[in-house]
């Protein structure tokens, strides 16, 4: 791979990882207003925000690592980048949110009702969020995977 072919990969990772941390900011916005507008004087809406910022930012960080190990094949792992990319938030949202909660609530005895519940709630909201990354990675990635 050539330095101009690695430099552009490189932005295109960072494009992603920029692009992914936006998504989270917005999805925790969007979060926080919903709860604020329920809640008007409670002081764990900041803690919400952020919660769930970490929580959205989480698998996306996670992509990008792997987008930028991975990199010196990025033409042979078209599709399995998109699925990744696709997979990673409905995949680890509902770990995630359970384990935060887990450890806030202190209540392990009941972890396994937990997380299949957060599968069930959490699950079409983290699809969502994955068609979003998918598209995102699609939009970034795509001068690369056209040009090799």
């Amino acid at each position: 791979m050539n330095n101009e072919q690695q430099s552009e990969q490189q932005k295109a990772i960072r494009r992603f990882f920029i692009g992914s941390f936006f998504i989270a900011l917005l999805c925790a916005a969007v979060v926080d207003l919903f709860l604020a507008s329920m809640d008007h004087g409670s002081d764990d809406v900041v803690w919400v925000f952020f919660y769930t910022f970490f929580i959205v930012f989480i698998p996306s960080a996670i992509t990008t690592f792997v987008f930028y190990i991975t990199q010196e094949k990025a033409s042979s792992y078209y599709s399995r980048y998109l699925l990744l990319a696709f997979l990673m938030p409905p995949f680890l949202i509902p770990i995630l949110t359970t384990l935060f909660d887990l450890i806030y609530l202190n209540s392990w005895h009941d972890a396994i009702d937990t997380l299949v519940e957060y599968y069930l709630t959490h699950g079409i909201l983290a699809c969502i969020l994955g068609v979003a990354q998918l598209v995102l990675a699609q939009a970034c990635f795509i001068k690369i995977w056209d040009t090799q």
